[in-house]
């Protein structure tokens, strides 16, 4: 890709259009720091949504089932899980 990028350019400059090469160039520029940024968000949010939030689960204690912090879960509790729609 970076020959397909730097014959074009050289191109331009060659047949005297250099406002067409600074355009390819800046367009260029432009596609590399989009691709940062985005990968830059993308490990962020990912980061963010792997990091272990405080919710409030489901514990069944006998016939009945009761609310606690995530954090409370204990080995051997049975929780209720249920998939949202």
């Amino acid at each position: 890709m970076e020959v397909l990028d730097c014959s074009a350019i050289l191109l331009s400059l060659f047949m005297n259009q250099s406002k067409t090469a600074s355009n390819i160039m800046f367009m260029l520029d432009l596609g590399n720091h989009l691709d940062q940024w985005s990968l830059k968000k993308t490990a962020t949010d990912l980061e963010q949504s792997l990091l272990a939030k405080e919710s409030d689960v489901f514990l069944v204690q006998g016939d009945t089932v009761v609310s606690i912090k995530s954090s409370d879960v204990q080995i051997g509790d049975v929780l209720v899980l249920s998939q949202r729609k």
